[in-house]
Formats: C-alpha cells, sequence, structure tokens
C-alpha cells in the first residue's frame, strides 16, 4: 500500500511514517491511496545548455561550478573560428571553438555536426540545438544551427521603407544617397 501526504510541509515515506522537511516534530497523518507516487527524474544537467547542477551532499562543488562557467564562457556569444571544419588544428589557441563538419579526423573523429572548444589543453564538445547562432570569425557571417547544419542568416531587403547610403534617408526622401 501506498500513502499520500496530507501536509506540502513534509511527505510519507513507505509504511506511512511521516517526515517533515523542516525536521520539526509535527502531527500529521499519511493518507492511505491506490495511486502509485511518481517523482519527476532528477537531471543532474540544465535542459538547454546542459550546465552541470550542484547536487546535495556533493565533494568539491567548485569543480561543478568551474565546468559550468567553461561551457558558459564557450557558447554565450558564441563566435567559431570557422564552419565545417573536420581536421584539428596542430597548435589550438585556448578558447578556439569549431563547428564541426561531416568526416571529422584526429581529435575529431566521432564528433561530426557538433562544437569542439579546445580548453584547459583537451577538446570539449558540444551539440548544438536547433536556433543556436554562432557568428563565424573567418567569414565575418551569422549562421544558425537548423539541426542539421549552419545556415547563413541573410537579411531580406525586399520592401524596405526607405535606405540611406551616406546619409539618413526619410519620408521624403526615401532613397538618399
Amino acid at each position: 500500500m501506498t500513502y499520500a501526504a496530507t501536509s506540502p510541509r513534509g511527505r510519507c515515506l513507505p509504511g506511512g511514517r511521516w517526515v517533515s522537511v523542516f525536521f520539526i516534530p509535527e502531527q500529521a497523518e499519511c493518507a492511505p491511496t491506490t495511486q502509485t507516487p511518481q517523482e519527476p527524474p532528477m537531471s543532474d544537467r540544465t535542459a538547454t545548455l546542459e550546465l552541470p547542477f550542484l547536487m546535495p551532499s556533493q565533494a568539491q562543488k567548485h569543480v561543478t561550478h568551474n565546468d559550468a562557467l567553461s561551457r558558459l564562457d564557450m557558447l554565450v556569444q558564441l563566435v567559431v573560428e570557422g564552419f565545417s571544419e573536420t581536421t584539428p588544428p596542430a597548435l589550438p589557441a585556448e578558447g578556439a571553438v569549431y563547428a564541426l563538419g561531416a568526416g571529422a579526423t584526429a581529435g575529431w573523429a566521432g564528433q561530426d555536426n557538433r562544437l569542439a572548444a579546445y580548453q584547459n589543453g583537451a577538446w570539449a564538445f558540444v551539440t548544438p540545438q536547433s536556433g543556436w547562432r554562432a557568428w563565424g570569425r573567418q567569414d565575418g557571417t551569422l549562421r544558425v544551427w537548423t539541426g542539421t547544419g549552419w545556415q547563413e542568416q541573410v537579411p531580406t531587403l525586399d520592401n524596405i521603407d526607405r535606405i540611406g547610403v551616406g546619409t539618413t534617408a526619410d519620408a521624403g526622401n526615401r532613397l538618399a544617397v
């Protein structure tokens, strides 16, 4: 038989024993129920950037925190050295990030279509999610990960209300040069 808690300040353990979350003795009852308790699965990483959570009773929390900072440093304001790269550079710069293509080799083998960052003297790999944006340092383009590749973002210039080249356009001079 399972039991359901009758107070939000604690929970019922198997057998109907009440445990307070505040560690204060209190009078509460565990009511029998036929439902099987379902607790959501606890992940050890965030959903989007896969940053590690600090876990209860975890030793060396600074290691986990530093791992999260390294991932943030790599992914926030993402700038990549190149897109569709397949071969790691002989002497990568610390913090350099590459968007890998299909057929990656050497130290990148098996990491196709992932991001590779050189951090602390080793390669770290992250799988991009649809919608992530990256600026290409070599070609000066903004690209978006579509789930299968990095697509260049070209602004549409159709039906622009006004444009000024070297000056400011206004309602009277919609094309000013």
